[in-house]
């Protein structure tokens, strides 16, 4: 994933959002390869950090993603499950802080 800008709008069809550049078919987000995530629950998204941020932490919960694709804007509604072992939960469940490195927690690649 890659932070969009004006140079791909001709591409993607905004300059806004989160280029999704590749990603697991059946992902439980519903994305696919040339996706831009616009936002996740009404909050805009521009860094890849951002989607982590929004989603970590929210298993058992629906996330609802604006995302352009092929031109068109389209709603995904998401079930998000469990995260794999070793990630941390959300930094609001920490009453004494927040976690000092943020991983996806959602099943997409380690490095996006």
């Amino acid at each position: 994933m890659i932070s969009n800008h004006a140079g791909l709008e001709r591409y993607f069809g905004t300059a806004d959002g989160v280029v999704v550049l590749r990603i697991d078919s059946g992902n439980e987000l519903g994305l696919e390869d040339g996706d831009v995530v616009l936002s996740i629950d009404g909050e805009a998204v521009s860094r890849p950090v951002d989607i982590a941020l929004a989603l970590l932490g929210r298993s058992g919960e629906t996330a609802s993603l604006e995302v352009m694709r092929d031109g068109e804007r389209i709603t995904i509604e998401a079930e998000l499950t469990e995260p794999q072992a070793g990630f941390p939960p959300h930094p609001r469940d920490h009453p004494g802080g927040s976690e000092p490195h943020l991983r996806p927690a959602i099943g997409l690649p380690p490095a996006f």
